[in-house]
C-alpha cells in the first residue's frame, strides 16, 4: 500500500479544512463555518509529477467516541500512487479538527485507519499575525488478512496567519488568508490560502516537503 507515502499524503490532506483562519477586515470572516451535507469542493493536485483531481464532499454526520463529527469523503482520480481510491475523514464539529481518517484502496483486504487526539491553542477565531500551536497524538492501524500493525506518534506544528492576499486559481479570484505551517524544528512545511467564500476550504496549497506539489481549487458547490 506504500504506507509511508500514503501517510505523508494525509499530513497534507487531513488538514484540508483545519488550520488558522480569521477575519481582520469586513471582507473576511474567520469564524468556524457552518457546513452542510452536500457541500463540495473539487481541486487539482499536482504531486510527484502527476495530476490528480481531488473531490471533497460533506456526506453526513456521525458521533465518534462521543465527539459529534462531520463526515467528508475524498476521492482521487486517478488513484493516488496507483492504489488509493478514496478516504473517509471525520472532523470534530466544534473546531473541525480531524478525528479519524480511513483509507480505501483497490487492494482487497488492505486497510489503514488513522485516529487523532489534538490539543494545543485554539484555531478560531484568528487575526493576521496570530500564531496557533497544535499537538496531535496519532495512532495508525494498518494491515490485511495476514498482517496487522499499530504505530503511534506525536506531531507538533505551529501555524501563523501571515497576511491577507488576493489570489486567482481555476475556481476564480479570492481574498484569502495566507497561512504558513511549521514543524517542531521551526521548518516551513506548508503554505495555504483560505477564503470564507468557500467555507475556509483551501483555495491554494503548497507542500514544501514536495517541491513539485501544487493544490488549487477548481470548482465548488455549497449549500
Amino acid at each position: 500500500m506504500k504506507l509511508k507515502l500514503l501517510l505523508a499524503l494525509m499530513l497534507v490532506l487531513a488538514v484540508a479544512l483545519t488550520g488558522p483562519i480569521s477575519g481582520c477586515t469586513p471582507k473576511l470572516n474567520g469564524a468556524l463555518p457552518s457546513f452542510a451535507i452536500g457541500d463540495k469542493w473539487v481541486s487539482l493536485w499536482h504531486s510527484q509529477g502527476n495530476d490528480y483531481t481531488v473531490t471533497s464532499v460533506i456526506t453526513g454526520e456521525e458521533t465518534v467516541n462521543g465527539i459529534a463529527c462531520w463526515v467528508m469523503e475524498k476521492t482521487f482520480d486517478p488513484e493516488y500512487l496507483g492504489s488509493l481510491v478514496s478516504t473517509t475523514n471525520k472532523y470534530d464539529k466544534t473546531d473541525f479538527d480531524v478525528v479519524s481518517v480511513d483509507y480505501h484502496t483497490d487492494a482487497p483486504g488492505d486497510f489503514t485507519k488513522i485516529t487523532y487526539k489534538i490539543g494545543g491553542t485554539s484555531f478560531y477565531p484568528l487575526a493576521v499575525g496570530k500564531e496557533s500551536q497544535e499537538i496531535a497524538q496519532v495512532s495508525t492501524v494498518s494491515g490485511n488478512a495476514t498482517l496487522y500493525t499499530t504505530e503511534n506518534s506525536t506531531i507538533s506544528t505551529k501555524s501563523v496567519v501571515d497576511k491577507i492576499e488576493k489570489i486567482t486559481v481555476k475556481a476564480g479570484t479570492f481574498e484569502c488568508f495566507k497561512i504558513s505551517k511549521y514543524d517542531d524544528t521551526g521548518k516551513l512545511v506548508q503554505v495555504t490560502w483560505r477564503s470564507d467564500k468557500v467555507k475556509l476550504f483551501q483555495v491554494k496549497m503548497t507542500d514544501l516537503t514536495d517541491p513539485d506539489a501544487d493544490y488549487q481549487l477548481v470548482s465548488y458547490s455549497l449549500k
